[in-house]
């Protein structure tokens, strides 16, 4: 870490991607899960799970989803994505 910055600690519990469409989601990233080691853990009528080791990621159509892409909000934060073709993204955001 950089001067006057300290490490985090702690563990990840979870994650949970809202997606528009379920089944091209879980299509998109299922597999790449797999090949990780993540295992199949849970499964719903709008979403799935997968875990490795304590940590779980979620894949879920939310009916809290505003619209079929993500709104960014929080003037102090810091996000960093990833997306695919579909335009799915996975996002990562952190407060100043």
């Amino acid at each position: 870490m950089g001067s006057g910055r300290e490490a985090l600690t702690g563990g990840l519990h979870h994650v949970e991607v809202w997606v528009p469409d379920l089944a091209a989601a879980e299509h998109a990233w299922g597999w790449l899960l797999g090949e990780l080691g993540w295992e199949n853990f849970q499964e719903w009528p709008a979403g799935r799970s997968w875990r490795l080791g304590p940590p779980y990621l979620v894949l879920e159509e939310s009916p809290a989803m505003r619209g079929r892409r993500h709104d960014r909000r929080g003037p102090q934060t810091y996000t960093g994505y990833l997306s695919d073709d579909q335009g799915y993204e996975v996002e990562l955001v952190a407060t100043r």
